[in-house]
């Protein structure tokens, strides 16, 4: 039998055998079969070279498999994922974080603002930059609600400021004493040029339960007998003295009350802001709504953060905008004894029900744009 013969008869052989095995045996390339050589060639060589560009054909589609797998499985995930559902940054505009952080620029709030007729600046309702800090070289932009994790938040944008812990511990000035030095008061034309620039700042304001903050403010300022307050006190006594006797002082900070010195009640001084909010009179930075101090309507916050959910909220601004490398998580708490969140009920119970109905017509929009609730309150006060 010549060469030839014998080559297709053990290529028909081998097919055949592959097949009956459920196997998929390709054909040798025409330029393999010794008829589709020029000049004849010994049989054994034709098997090698056959077999050869079988097992590079094998060793090719090894490598196409594995090029395919290490792009699918080392690539982020976020690559093939649409814009919506891509990591949060700071630098975008997300409607959605994880945990207790709520961000601002979502269309419940924008709806909102519009149906309370403040989506639009008018003469009484205008941008307020006064309490805003901005610290361009981290991107961060920070409406200072006090009474609402405002010493914890100063204390941090000192550090960024390059004060250093000893400093912050030592001074004799009070921490936004040290932060104006540092983060100049802004127009509000300086504000709305940061806000927005190309490169938008992550911007963030903390707030708090109004009425828990009101009761926050009156231990620290009025009940505790703060110098800077002592006016406002004696007048409060002499104008309310038909709502009750005072209550004794109570000093913060381990220090003792001057012997006999006494505070205006809870229920008075309520009485007193109650009435200057329906002057017309400005109201105090410590008591004063949210939504009018910080003028969440106008200003397109990033990040609406709550002093209730202080540790996570804040965790997430540290990290997202990355000062982590600059400051560790850390609450600053300057009072002392028993808590504003266990002595509110005690102090708002005091009070008439009338007292807190005009209270929640005060807050009403803290309370609407913040979702907050204020009906445990309403159910333990007095008919009078």
């Amino acid at each position: 039998m010549s060469d030839e013969r014998r080559v297709k008869a053990a290529e028909s052989s081998w097919t055949a055998a592959g097949n009956s095995r459920g196997w998929v045996v390709p054909r040798a390339p025409s330029s393999c079969r010794p008829e589709g050589l020029k000049y004849v060639v010994p049989t054994m060589i034709v098997r090698a070279v056959c077999r050869s560009m079988r097992l590079w054909y094998a060793v090719l589609m090894f490598l196409i498999v594995y090029l395919l797998a290490l792009v699918l499985f080392t690539l982020p995930l976020s690559s093939f994922l649409s814009p919506s559902l891509k990591p949060i940054s700071h630098r975008q505009s997300p409607e959605k974080s994880s945990g207790g952080v709520r961000l601002l620029n979502k269309p419940g709030k924008n709806l909102m603002c519009s149906k309370e007729g403040l989506d639009q600046p008018t003469k009484d309702y205008q941008i307020n930059a006064w309490e805003f800090l901005i610290n361009r070289e981290f991107g961060l932009v920070w409406c200072n609600v006090f009474k609402a994790a405002s010493s914890t938040w100063l204390w941090n944008f000192n550090l960024l400021a390059g004060y250093t812990e000893k400093q912050l511990l030592k001074s004799n000035d009070s921490p936004i004493q040290l932060a104006r030095r540092k983060y100049p008061r802004p127009s509000v034309a300086e504000l709305q040029e940061v806000m927005n620039g190309d490169t938008p700042p992550l911007s963030f304001m903390i707030t708090r339960h109004p009425f828990l903050r009101l009761v926050s403010a009156y231990r620290n300022k009025i009940l505790s007998g703060n110098e800077i307050y002592r006016n406002v006190m004696k007048g409060i006594l002499i104008k309310y003295k038909h709502l009750g006797p005072p209550v004794p002082m109570k000093v913060t900070n381990g220090k003792r009350p001057p012997k006999g010195a006494v505070s205006p009640s809870f229920s008075q001084f309520v009485q007193w802001v109650l009435d200057e909010a329906a002057s017309g009179r400005p109201l105090d930075m410590h008591w004063i709504p949210q939504t009018t101090f910080c003028t969440p309507c106008l200003v397109d916050f990033a990040v609406l953060a709550k002093m209730e959910t202080l540790e996570e909220d804040g965790n997430y601004i540290i990290f997202t905008s990355g000062i982590n490398q600059v400051i560790q998580p850390k609450r600053i708490n300057r009072s002392t004894g028993e808590s504003t969140e266990e002595a509110a009920m005690w102090f708002l119970c005091q009070l008439s029900t009338s007292q807190i109905d005009a209270l929640l017509v005060l807050y009403r929009l803290d309370l609407l744009l913040f979702d907050y609730d204020a009906s445990i309150f309403h159910n333990c006060t007095s008919s009078t």
